[in-house]
């Protein structure tokens, strides 16, 4: 009797987390690729237009504390749309060249350290925008845990290019 109900306990549990888990596993890449839309709209707080084309998306946050680094390159095309997003752009975000003195008032860490993750940035021309989330959630700055969003736009080439960090 025992053996049976042992048995029937392992059956049902294994039945539930394959379901569970079959759940969670969805291969249609448009899913995916509106997926990493609205991942970059969670990080720059700006709706990316349709005709925005990601070149290069990749996604290293995984494991018990989802710990990981968020890079991303989105190319604008020539239209009303991306005209609107850069017009945002322009109104919200910081204009380069920026004054170092400045940004570590504001941040409490300096341009350079945060910038080394994006490789293209122009310190003379473009947008950036910086949001420490770990200050948004917990009202202080801390070298514990880096949880941050970069977001450089190259208006030049029509690029955005955006890092985001969490540890």
């Amino acid at each position: 009797m025992r053996k049976k109900f042992l048995f029937t306990l392992i059956f049902v549990y294994s039945a539930i987390l394959s379901l569970l888990l079959c759940g969670c596993y969805n291969n249609d890449p448009s899913i995916k690729y509106n997926n990493m839309r609205v991942r970059i709209r969670e990080h720059i707080w700006i709706t990316l237009p349709e005709s925005a084309v990601i070149k290069k998306y990749e996604d290293t946050h995984g494991g018990f504390l989802g710990d990981g680094d968020l890079t991303a390159t989105v190319l604008l095309k020539n239209d009303n749309e991306s005209e609107e997003f850069i017009k945002t752009v322009e109104k919200k975000w910081m204009k380069l060249p920026i004054n170092e003195e400045e940004f570590y008032e504001k941040y409490c860490c300096t341009f350079e350290s945060v910038k080394g993750a994006i490789a293209d940035i122009d310190s003379e021309n473009g947008y950036i925008f910086y949001r420490d989330r770990f200050f948004e959630d917990n009202g202080e700055y801390t070298s514990f845990s880096y949880n941050y969003t970069l977001a450089y736009f190259q208006p030049d080439t029509r690029t955005l290019h955006l890092y985001a960090l969490d540890t």
